[in-house]
């Protein structure tokens, strides 16, 4: 046992080495409790007036579920994340970490530039059918998705998708 432990112990406090793992898992852990806390207070803020138990059985949950949540001691799941945002339009980012407005701004989601979309898929099929590759229905969707989004972001029209098409594969491969 060293000096320092040894005294420590005598003085009957608790000597953790600075640097030690033990050190580093308490400031997580401090660290962890103060975001939690954040988390709550955000949730405080979205509840408003509402009663507590109204408010969770409007997100699904138990009410004490919420008040672990209010209370730092719990982080939200997915499914309330995913049901704040659909009841309330809150933004599951800013719920998490602060960031980005609260409430997310349009009510309704854009409706997808049908040209712009069929372009991206006639691409997708197209580079599968030249790179002999099988690609299950669901992640083609999800790169549709990802690349209709990356063109229309850059203000893309159905004649720049071959171009993006082209740039954002090469990121992605």
């Amino acid at each position: 046992m060293n000096a320092r432990a040894r005294t420590d112990r005598q003085s009957g406090e608790e000597g953790v080495d600075p640097g030690s793992p033990q050190e580093e898992a308490e400031r997580r852990h401090e660290f962890n409790k103060s975001a939690l806390k954040e988390i709550g207070d955000r949730l405080v803020l979205i509840r408003g007036e509402a009663n507590r138990e109204e408010f969770a059985r409007y997100l699904g949950i138990h009410p004490e579920t919420l008040g672990r949540y209010e209370r730092g001691l719990r982080a939200p799941d997915a499914s309330v994340l995913l049901a704040l945002n659909a009841v309330e339009r809150v933004d599951p980012l800013w719920v998490l970490t602060g960031e980005r407005q609260m409430r997310i701004s349009s009510p309704e989601p854009a409706l997808p530039d049908t040209e712009l979309m069929e372009v991206v898929l006639e691409r997708i099929e197209a580079f599968c059918k030249k790179e002999r590759l099988t690609v299950p229905p669901k992640r083609k969707a999800k790169l549709a998705v990802l690349l209709y989004e990356h063109i229309a972001a850059r203000g893309g029209k159905p004649a720049s998708a071959e171009e993006s098409f082209r740039r954002f594969l090469d990121a992605l491969l």
